[in-house]
């Protein structure tokens, strides 16, 4: 019996555990994209900790959707993220049920054996992050895929203790959600303020037509490069990446268009060949842009 687990707990691989691990919709959906009535479709940027996060949902056509009802959602299954944050897992409820997902890794369990929620909370533990880690390749990949994710090892106890742990645990999920809510309240009047305020100013009487609609009359209209320097940043290949030294700055680094979070960087530039790269290293107040993915023109 190994002597870290209580009585009557098991180490169980994930691939044991679930009926399949599959990838969400892969194909491009540039023009299935609707504005209204279509169906959602999460985004590994939707995916929280236990939560999804409706802010940003796009949504895509019925008849998309059903050309792809193989990938289709279901109550109860775990959807965790690729990229960006990989390893954040949420329980798919009776919400999203019917949904899709744009490339996000979806765990449809043997309920006979594991509770969803505790599924969820493990893959959201340090227990579950250490392992995510540990199987992308030594850190060198942002990306999780299928056969790393099955490939990891779950502490499981009967399943009158998994619905215990996850009953306490899920409380403090849905008082988690309830905060995102509020936060994505204030979001949305912050948006409509911003919009707001970036073409009539305050305490402005006077405006004028310009290029971008009416703006304030005493402001002027310039290309951002007659005020500031615009450059690409480097594409490092996994050839590049080091376990340890400078971190690289990826996509999934700009969070909220505010900040850059380098606390979960998994890539690195060795120090020997940070000279190599001196003339991509950043600088305080940059500003970054995403350039490709869903997340295209998100800014920190």
């Amino acid at each position: 019996m190994n002597k870290q687990l209580p009585d009557g707990w098991k180490l169980i691989k994930i691939r044991d555990l679930c009926k399949k691990v599959f990838v969400g919709i892969a194909t491009s959906t540039t023009n299935s994209y609707v504005e209204s009535g279509g169906v959602p479709l999460l985004r590994n940027q939707n995916i929280k900790e236990g939560v999804i996060d409706n802010s940003e949902i796009l949504q895509i056509s019925q008849s998309f959707a059903n050309r792809n009802k193989n990938k289709e959602l279901e109550i109860g299954d775990v959807i965790t993220a690729r990229t960006g944050y990989p390893g954040s897992s949420a329980v798919i409820n009776s919400n999203y049920a019917g949904s899709h997902s744009f490339t996000t890794l979806i765990s449809r369990l043997n309920q006979d054996i594991i509770i969803p929620h505790y599924y969820s909370i493990y893959l959201n533990s340090s227990l579950g992050k250490k392992q995510i880690y540990k199987n992308q390749a030594g850190g060198a990949q942002e990306n999780l895929n299928v056969s790393s994710l099955e490939k990891i090892t779950i502490k499981l106890p009967s399943l009158p203790e998994q619905k215990k742990i996850a009953e306490i645990l899920s409380t403090l999920d849905l008082l988690l959600n309830h905060l995102l809510e509020k936060i994505n309240k204030t979001k949305i009047l912050r948006k409509s303020n911003i919009q707001f305020l970036l073409s009539k100013g305050i305490n402005q009487n006077n405006y004028k037509e310009s290029i971008l609609g009416q703006i304030a009359s005493s402001w002027d209209v310039k290309r951002l490069t007659d005020v500031l320097e615009v450059k690409h940043g480097f594409q490092f290949r996994d050839h590049h990446f080091a376990k340890k030294g400078i971190p690289i700055v990826k996509i999934g680094n700009l969070i909220d268009g505010k900040t850059v979070d380098i606390s979960s960087a998994n890539s690195f530039i060795s120090l020997e060949e940070i000279s190599e790269f001196k003339k991509f290293k950043l600088n305080k107040k940059d500003i970054l842009m995403a350039l490709t993915g869903a997340t295209l023109g998100k800014v920190s």
